[in-house]
């Protein structure tokens, strides 16, 4: 994927979009999301980036995988802004 390979996270969701608007596979699909959220939370928008995964996590739409790795980043962008102590 493109989009893991470029550093500035301005670029990145560029990529990322450009990915989307090929209509991915539901995999695929879920994985720019999680990118696109680890992106904008980058740039300083950590509710728009928890905006974008919480539908991932409400259900099961179209990939487990999805699902699950969205718990996993929505937990690692909220510790990062509220570490537990």
């Amino acid at each position: 994927m493109h989009a893991n390979f470029i550093t500035d996270p301005t670029a990145r969701l560029t990529a990322i979009e450009s990915g989307l608007a090929a209509r991915p596979d539901a995999d695929t699909r879920g994985s720019l999301l999680i990118k696109r959220a680890f992106a904008v939370d980058q740039l300083g928008e950590t509710d728009r980036a928890i905006d974008i995964l919480k539908p991932l996590t409400e259900r099961i739409v179209d990939s487990v995988s999805t699902h699950a790795s969205a718990y996993v980043a929505l937990a690692v962008i909220r510790g990062k802004h509220h570490p537990v102590s």
